[in-house]
């Protein structure tokens, strides 16, 4: 059989094999529609709540008002009891589902009604009804019965390599909402750049979030020039103010996102050591080639807990709504600990053997911090993988399962972002004009396929895992265009994940759905390629970035 005929067999055995066709062929998948025999439903035209709303009811009905009226092209107000035309009833009810997202939707003729326990919840289903209508699916009368698989559905943005600023960050809170995540990680400290104001220390961002303009070559953080004196013309990069956090937190907060934070320590802290050097390890000349294999803060000396100490409160205050502080925790390299007199001698005062005892000891007193000021600290799934640290530190998990089972029986509850899927940096396939330095390829079919919770792992462990979440770091990531070709459509397969019942998940079906979704979301402005195209992102779409201004 030929390469041609054996496309045509498996499209027709695609076709008679995958569910039927319904009105709600939409990503992620619901978890249960019911249709009516009761003819066509109306597409709703405004949106109601009683009158005796609270403001938190009232805040999330003006939100959905103001997408229904960008979906018709016409204002879509809100009314307080109204009855008359086609409108989305929107219902605070708790019986509408045991879980807090979790909701129940029903169309008929005079419109939409949307019931869930929380204003989450209420946002979560007119997403539902939002993609159907944007699909102008043909509305019959149905009811769907819905709530999410995991309560952590995540998206990571490193902006430490490369710095996008506040519109992006917008548009992929938007992009996150569509596909009912939940959680933005937000990278944004690391080895190439400091991208958060800190007004006790004010050379992070004056010094650690300028260099050297190298975005026309290959990545090599090894290479990265950061201003010593502060930006310069030309120089690349850019920072967040706190005024432009708060926007962007009040931003996320409207679409029922947590925004979790990332300050890496103790290592890849090049970008603060060069403009901080006191909290560098003794010994250790910082300049451009010193601080190679040594950008780790100093362990043993009290001014870097004290300089931590300030930091993290400024955060905490900031993020007032997340949960966790991401502290990082992974590749921390022991050369300069080990040549550090004050490193070693804390590692004698504590009874440790090596670097492993360090980090540990490190991250303990930084998650005591944290937990004085009501947080939980998380981090990579190094800072689990030697000494015990406290077990209210959650983990997340890049590597593969067994770390993960670690981890989980260690009695910390974990995120799973597994390089093997969930690597969004990564190419779906090679091909002409895809940027080379980012090892490795991720087809869309192989992220749909993770499946998070092992076979045979016991319940009470499988109770720990949060959810799952897609990185994407941005060595090799220089733009939006660039960014937008990465995410889609894998971002669509994450959120089937994190959403759908895994019993419902069916790859044809997903792939049957998808194209319509991708026009969907190409109608919205987001760069999803047809599926028919080459998986790299044309030439045109990824121009050389220009410095950011401050």
């Amino acid at each position: 059989m030929n390469r041609t005929a054996l496309h045509l067999l498996t499209f027709a055995l695609t076709a008679l094999f995958s569910p039927p066709a319904s009105a709600l062929d939409i990503i992620p998948r619901p978890a249960s529609v019911e249709t009516a025999p009761n003819g066509p439903a109306s597409r709703p035209v405004r949106v109601r709540i009683a009158e005796e709303s609270p403001p938190a009811l009232r805040e999330v009905a003006a939100l959905i008002a103001e997408e229904l009226g960008a979906i018709s092209g016409k204002a879509a107000p809100v009314r307080l009891g109204d009855t008359s035309g086609a409108v989305l009833r929107l219902t605070l009810e708790t019986a509408a589902s045991t879980s807090p997202e979790g909701y129940t939707l029903r169309t008929d003729r005079d419109g939409a009604h949307l019931e869930s326990p929380t204003p989450a919840g209420l946002y979560r289903g007119w997403q539902t009804l939002r993609a159907a209508l944007e699909q102008h699916c043909d509305l019959g009368s149905f009811t769907v019965r819905d709530a999410p698989r995991f309560r952590w559905r995540g998206l990571h943005l490193d902006e430490s390599r490369h710095f996008f600023g506040k519109a992006f960050v917008k548009r992929t809170l938007d992009l996150m909402a569509r596909h009912k995540l939940n959680t933005f990680h937000w990278h944004l400290t690391d080895g190439p750049g400091w991208r958060l104001e800190i007004p006790e220390y004010p050379r992070l961002t004056g010094v650690g979030a300028w260099r050297r303009d190298k975005t026309d070559r290959p990545w090599d953080w090894r290479a990265t020039e950061l201003s010593f004196e502060g930006g310069r013309p030309g120089d690349y990069g850019g920072f967040y103010t706190e005024s432009d956090i708060r926007e962007i937190l009040a931003y996320a907060k409207a679409r029922f996102i947590t925004v979790v934070p990332e300050i890496e320590m103790p290592g890849h802290a090049y970008a603060a050591l060069v403009a901080y050097p006191e909290f560098a390890c003794e010994n250790n000349a910082v300049h451009t080639e010193g601080l190679r294999g040594k950008d780790v803060f100093c362990a043993g000396n009290p001014a870097t807990f004290a300089f931590a100490e300030t930091v993290l409160r400024r955060v905490c205050e900031l993020f007032a709504d997340a949960p966790y502080i991401h502290i990082g925790g992974d590749e921390v390299s022991p050369l300069a600990w080990n040549d550090c007199p004050k490193c070693r001698e804390r590692l004698r005062s504590i009874g440790g053997k090596d670097a492993h005892d360090l980090q540990a000891d490190f991250t303990r007193r930084i998650a005591g911090l944290l937990r004085d000021r009501g947080r939980r600290a998380m981090g990579w799934d190094e800072i689990a993988a030697g000494p015990p640290i406290p077990s209210d530190a959650a983990v997340m998990v890049w590597r593969d399962a067994a770390f993960a089972r670690r981890a989980l029986e260690r009695g910390h509850d974990v995120v799973l972002t597994p390089i093997s899927h969930l690597y969004f940096d990564l190419p779906e396939r090679r091909g002409p004009g895809e940027p080379r330095g980012a090892d490795g390829i991720t087809p869309l079919e192989k992220v749909y396929g993770y499946e998070p919770v092992e076979p045979g792992l016991p319940e009470p462990l499988a109770n720990n895992i949060l959810g799952v979440q897609a990185c994407l770091w941005t060595e090799h990531i220089t733009t939006p265009a660039l960014a937008d070709h990465r995410l889609l459509p894998r971002l669509c397969a994450l959120s089937e994940i994190a959403w759908s019942p895994a019993a419902s998940r069916d790859t044809g079906d997903f792939l049957r759905r998808l194209g319509p979704w991708s026009e969907t979301l190409r109608q919205a402005g987001y760069r999803c390629k047809p599926r028919a195209e080459d998986a790299s992102a044309p030439k045109s779409a990824t121009p050389k970035p220009k410095a950011a201004s401050r």
